[in-house]
């Protein structure tokens, strides 16, 4: 423990210093000061432990000292040591909370006496300090205890029986009224973007948990990979519709800020022998239900499922022969679109579409005289790239096996690249009048030749292939826009209003105006 006598006296510092039994008192270390300044130079060298200091001083007095100490944010036990009995010096002390006031000349007894109870002072000081320290070593430990256990007890480690549970938390010194309380369960999955790529994966997950953190109350977090879980005592949010509202705020939060869509899942609260159960039910609703953009669901709540699609394989067929690979994605968008708010992607239908565009590789891989059984069109290569773990993986996924797909066509058929080029002129002048002609000097082919192969590589003539296309851009704008049929007709490269009807129906069983009510 250490000492600091300051008097601008020397003759007093010394007489201190050389008549008190230190050791006695517990002090091993005592240091000297005439002036403020260096007194300020000791506490920035050394610890002080007990400040005895002299109020009345010429180059900054005892008061200014003590408040530069308490603004530097030392907290030595600090005594005035002074000849005067000024209200004003007692009133100060009381304001700066000096330990004790003693008037020159006291006796060094007297003053030992002084000096032992500050000695006291300062060792119950620090061993506040110590258990304070200790106590927060225990409360983050506490933490990391109670995370454990939720983590085993959702992971099915330690059963869910109350009595068994009851054992558990007194083995491990734990609150026991952890099973008086029922709990809200938010199972949150993260879908990054592209842009993750520049993002740290730890500092990634840190980011999730501290928005979670200060946007849930008392809420214990378990993270596993991508995928974070909530436990929520009940009483923390009343009633369901609040907690409800507090997660799709986090939903909300989280998208606005990171580069991600965030798909949350909740059930009402349950009590603590139900939790395991409960959280294998919000994986299943994870596993089965897709969306495109940040969503909450609510476990038993009634959701639309989007209608399976009337998928045209023959048209991925020669999509995928032509080397046209929009048309194979765009499709699939739309499929895979929601027609209603709150309509959610059904697991089964993202394997109905997964099998539908195998059949038409394989068909594609069939014509040209290709193995089928190709390792990136295999299940295992699905699952490996995590395809069916959002509709974002999904889309990547077709996008690199029909990509793939027809990689291997082109270094099989050199005559793939004429069809191509040509398919994409179609696309980007499908509202021109596309004559054969015109065709056939873009790629600089004869017109019959051009007609003879295309029908060859394709399967249709080069007309009926560019009339679907017409219908297919028709099509789009009859979804998205509200452009009168005529104007849609016009658009897409048809002279007049009945031909693109006839055309329509006998392509899509429907009328233009039909097919936009539907």
């Amino acid at each position: 423990m250490n000492i600091l006598i300051v008097d601008d006296e020397a003759l007093s510092v010394n007489g201190i210093a050389a008549s008190l039994n230190w050791n006695e008192l517990g002090i091993s270390n005592v240091y000297k000061a005439y002036n403020m300044r260096q007194a300020q130079d000791i506490f920035c060298a050394h610890p002080v432990d007990i400040l005895l200091c002299d109020i009345e001083m010429p180059r900054g007095t005892g008061i200014e000292l003590i408040e530069w100490v308490q603004a530097q944010g030392y907290e030595p036990v600090s005594i005035f040591l002074t000849c005067f009995s000024h209200f004003e010096y007692a009133s100060s002390a009381i304001r700066l909370q000096v330990f004790d006031y003693v008037l020159k000349p006291c006796e060094y007894n007297k003053l030992a006496q002084i000096l032992a109870r500050a000695v006291i002072r300062v060792n119950e000081t620090q061993a506040k300090k110590h258990k304070e320290k200790l106590a927060g070593y225990w409360d983050d430990d506490y933490g990391n205890l109670i995370a454990g256990f939720w983590n085993e007890l959702l992971q099915g480690t330690i059963p869910s029986d109350k009595e068994f549970l009851c054992h558990i938390l007194n083995q491990r010194h734990l609150d026991i009224s952890l099973l008086e309380n029922k709990y809200y369960l938010l199972l949150l999955q993260s879908v990054p973007d592209k842009e993750i790529d520049g993002w740290n994966n730890n500092l990634w997950k840190f980011a999730i948990q501290n928005i979670m953190e200060e946007s849930l109350i008392n809420n214990v977090l378990i993270a596993f990979d991508q995928t974070f879980i909530s436990i929520i005592p009940s009483y923390s949010y009343p009633e369901l519709n609040e907690f409800e509202k507090s997660c799709q705020s986090l939903i909300d939060t989280l998208h606005n800020i990171l580069p991600a869509e965030f798909f949350g899942y909740i059930a009402p609260p349950c009590s603590i022998d139900q939790v395991f159960n409960t959280y294998r039910e919000l994986k299943q609703d994870a596993s089965k239900r897709y969306a495109l953009q940040s969503t909450l669901f609510l476990h038993g709540k009634d959701y639309s499922a989007r209608t399976l699609p009337n998928i045209s394989i023959e048209r991925w067929q020669n999509a995928l022969l032509a080397h046209n690979l929009d048309i194979v994605q765009d499709d699939i968008q739309i499929y895979l679109s929601p027609t209603e708010p709150g309509q959610f992607i059904d697991s089964h239908l993202l394997y109905l579409i997964y099998h539908q565009l195998l059949k038409a590789i394989y068909y594609v891989l069939d014509i040209h005289n290709l193995p089928t059984h190709q390792p990136f069109l295999s299940k295992e290569a699905a699952d490996t790239g995590n395809a069916f773990n959002s509709i974002t993986d999904f889309c990547i996924w077709t996008h690199t096996v029909t990509e793939k797909t027809v990689e291997l066509i082109s270094s099989k058929d050199p005559v793939s690249v004429v069809i191509t080029t040509l398919t994409r002129y179609i696309q980007d002048n499908i509202n021109n009048d596309l004559t054969r002609t015109e065709l056939a000097n873009f790629v600089h082919l004869h017109p019959d030749y051009l007609s003879t192969m295309f029908h060859r590589k394709m399967g249709i003539s080069l007309s009926e292939y560019i009339t679907r296309e017409r219908i297919q851009a028709a099509k789009k704008l009859l979804i998205s826009t509200d452009l009168p049929i005529s104007e849609v007709a016009t658009r897409t490269g048809f002279q007049t209003i009945s031909y693109f009807s006839k055309q329509f129906k006998r392509l899509e069983n429907m009328t233009p105006y039909q097919f936009r009510n539907k």
